[in-house]
């Protein structure tokens, strides 16, 4: 028997189990997704890193979650650095620094981001942008 492919999804946003605006779309979005059991889903979220106590107790395994956070040293230096595409930003707070990473490791199918347009834009300037179809809300 031939096992169903599932579609692969990645939310980037801010991290689901943190209590801002953006977090509280993922927060009710995600587990109802997870729990329908359709697709495959990944989550970048900003503010947070891999290995958060919050990200383990909120998610509990129901799908992958990647941390924007830098952790050694070297990973600060780079997340400091401004975007020379959109200058006086640092889109990485927004996951610019580790978007590739994370499409390259997870490979979705749709990309799904609810934030302001300009928390966002370096998305479609990634080198993989061919490979998987957007869902943006601003």
């Amino acid at each position: 028997m031939i096992e169903e492919y599932k579609k692969r999804i990645l939310f980037v946003g801010e991290a689901s189990f943190l209590n801002t605006g953006f977090s509280t779309y993922y927060r009710e979005l995600l587990p109802r997704l997870a729990a329908c059991g359709k697709y495959e889903i990944a989550e970048f979220g900003s503010y947070a890193h891999t290995n958060d106590p919050q990200a383990t107790s909120f998610i509990k395994g129901r799908w992958k979650f990647y941390g924007n956070n830098p952790d050694s040293e070297e990973e600060k230096r780079i997340f400091a650095e401004g975007d020379p595409d959109q200058p006086g930003q640092n889109t990485n707070q927004f996951g610019k620094w580790r978007f590739e990473k994370v499409l390259a490791d997870f490979r979705p199918d749709i990309v799904v981001d609810i934030r302001d347009w300009w928390m966002l834009a370096y998305q479609d300037r990634s080198p993989f942008r061919k490979y998987f179809k957007c869902l943006r809300v601003s």
